[in-house]
């Protein structure tokens, strides 16, 4: 998708199915907060039920979360086993990502990208992986 210098999205993000994978981008200069991130987790059930299909999140550039989006986002992932690509456009949010990977440890796969390529790939190798169930032992 090629934007030109002075368009600016009037949606805070796309969503759409391509060959089994769910895509995401965040549009550029979007400011992502409670509402938005209500309605990407809304979709995204709508989208996919069962919540096993991966999803690659394309962020653009200038792209903020809020702090309460943050929480949210956190706390509506926690129980889902769904493979998550998170792709960055720039140092600042690769560093973000790898901290929420390190620190957050999340319960299902995550692992973020510089090149989109990348990480439609990590996320088709999740599409044709056989479903695995994770047992913990006591």
């Amino acid at each position: 998708m090629v934007r030109g210098l002075h368009d600016v999205s009037p949606v805070p993000f796309e969503l759409w199915r391509e060959d089994g994978v769910l895509r995401v981008v965040l549009c550029r200069f979007m400011r992502i907060g409670t509402p938005e991130v209500k309605e990407l987790v809304r979709m995204l059930g709508s989208l996919d039920e069962h919540g096993v299909q991966p999803v690659v999140v394309e962020c653009e550039e200038h792209v903020r979360f809020t702090a309460d989006a943050r929480v949210l986002l956190s706390r509506c992932t926690m129980g889902n086993g769904r493979p998550v690509a998170f792709v960055g456009n720039d140092r600042r949010d690769l560093d973000t990502a790898e901290l929420f990977a390190h620190y957050l440890e999340p319960p299902f796969p995550f692992r973020s990208f510089g090149c989109v390529g990348d990480a439609l790939d990590w996320s088709a190798r999740w599409e044709r992986a056989p479903r695995m169930r994770v047992v913990h032992a006591c």
